[in-house]
């Protein structure tokens, strides 16, 4: 962990910090059950793991925004009982999303151009398939333990 150009607050001293990549050991320090406003200052993450980090909130307006350079974002295994983004397709430069063991519900939205890997397995989500998921480069899909309905995509059938 890089961190150049920081601000923290110690002593109720605010003091600058960027990160680019955080990756923690959550079952040693969990964030509690909410995702902190911290996060929302470090637009450039290129890697974001918080699996297991006890999240128990909403994802926030913030995250789709504040994630737009992000290539990894890894938010298994918490307890997340939202929608997925409308807009996580603007979020470009995605190109592993791991959502899986959350309480995600409502349908698939369109997915980020660059994405090739996405795990939302073990959620509460319903409804059809996609026609179009957005991500012609797709390869590594799993969706088990969810409440999808539908036909498999030509798109995966070779």
């Amino acid at each position: 962990m890089d961190l150049s150009d920081t601000l923290l607050q110690i002593d109720g001293h605010l003091v600058h910090f960027t990160l680019q990549t955080l990756s923690c050991i959550f079952s040693i320090l969990p964030f509690g059950s909410f995702i902190p406003s911290w996060l929302q200052s470090q637009t450039n993450i290129d890697v974001l793991d918080i699996s297991g980090a006890s999240i128990f909130v909403l994802l926030p307006n913030w995250f789709s925004t504040t994630f737009l350079e992000a290539r990894e974002l890894y938010i298994s295994n918490n307890g997340i009982n939202d929608t997925l983004p409308t807009n996580i397709e603007n979020i470009t430069s995605l190109v592993k999303l791991s959502l899986d063991s959350n309480k995600l519900t409502g349908q698939i939205p369109r997915l980020p151009t660059n994405l090739y890997a996405l795990d939302i397995s073990m959620n509460y989500l319903s409804g059809p398939l996609p026609s179009n998921f957005g991500a012609p480069n797709l390869s590594d899909l799993s969706l088990f333990s969810n409440h999808i309905t539908g036909h498999i995509l030509h798109l995966f059938v070779n």
